[in-house]
């Protein structure tokens, strides 16, 4: 594999899919246990680059963030409450919070579907 050309792709990526990506340029096989995806599909312009299967997403102290292509949630990790939900198309500085908004418990329900989805990976992974 090549280094990437292109600065800035437009795909979700997460800190996890560096390693993938060194792998990758080492000419190296993936262990099956490695989660992430190599970032180096982005930089070509695939679009199967862009797909996380239900978002990016980041755990700290006991929240769980997940990020969208539009939307990120931050949710209490014992007890599921959203702490935070933005629309970053809309307002890239998340600083208007839609907790509470009108439409907002529909979006969600969606985001924790998409959770769900970010999560399955994670926990079917083996165990090294």
């Amino acid at each position: 594999a090549r280094p990437p050309k292109e600065p800035y792709p437009d795909a979700l990526v997460s800190s996890i899919d560096f390693a993938a990506a060194a792998a990758d340029l080492a000419g190296c096989d993936r262990p099956e246990s490695l989660t992430g995806r190599s970032i180096l599909r982005a930089f070509t312009g695939d679009p199967a680059a862009n797909h996380a299967p239900g978002g990016l997403l980041s755990e700290f102290g006991e929240r769980v963030m997940l990020a969208t292509e539009q939307h990120k949630a931050v949710f209490e990790r014992r007890t599921g409450r959203v702490m935070g939900l933005f629309d970053l198309l809309t307002d890239p500085s998340e600083t208007h919070d839609l907790v509470g908004k009108p439409g907002s418990e529909a979006l969600i329900e969606r985001l924790r579907a998409r959770l769900s989805l970010s999560l399955l990976p994670l926990r079917s992974a083996p165990v090294a």
